[in-house]
């Protein structure tokens, strides 16, 4: 370190950094990091909701499997109409897979197991019914019209983890996720 001397002053020139430059550095560096963990933070949500939407079009493609694959006795009186959520236990059956079932048993047996696995969503909701048109007023609905000349359709929601997954409302008031299934009967 170096002094210059001027008649009435003396400076010190240094070489080093101030205290006001280390602060003002490490606020930078802790506001940039803090952004990255938020971006990581946000990353890993939409990732989970990712996630569970995949996992309801897969259980949904798999149940509309399911229907589309029953026999025409089996399809009398449309057993597989129903609607669960997360507040409702699903009542156990036989174990079709330990033990040989009726096709009815069987039926029952893989419904079931379905709405195991669908109630495995975050306060999960499901329903199957027939519905001429679940897209009223812009957004999804959960109610059914009903009408027996109307499509089969799946209706699946689940807790979202982020607002916009949910698109910022409550998410059991309209399901995230629909789909049609074959055609409305003749």
């Amino acid at each position: 370190m170096s002094t210059i001397s001027t008649s009435k002053f003396s400076f010190r020139i240094s070489s080093g950094f101030s205290l006001i430059e280390v602060l003002i550095a490490m606020l930078v560096l802790s506001s940039a990091a803090l952004g990255m963990i938020a971006l990581q933070l946000h990353s890993l949500r939409m990732s989970r909701d990712s996630l569970l939407h995949t996992s309801a079009m897969q259980l949904a493609a798999e149940l509309a499997d399911m229907i589309s694959s029953l026999p025409a006795q089996a399809m009398a009186g449309e057993p597989y109409l129903f609607s669960i959520d997360s507040t409702q236990p699903v009542p156990p059956t036989g174990n079709c897979y330990r033990k040989r079932c009726a096709p009815e048993q069987y039926l029952d047996f893989e419904l079931r197991d379905w709405q195991r696995r669908v109630l495995m969503l975050p306060a999960a909701r499901a329903v199957v019914c027939r519905d001429s048109s679940p897209w009223r007023q812009d957004s999804l609905q959960w109610d059914c019209d009903r009408q027996p000349s109307a499509a089969l359709v799946i209706k699946i929601g689940w807790r979202a983890g982020s607002a916009h997954a949910a698109g910022g409302k409550d998410p059991q008031s309209a399901p995230q996720f629909v789909l049609p299934v074959g055609e409305p009967p003749r």
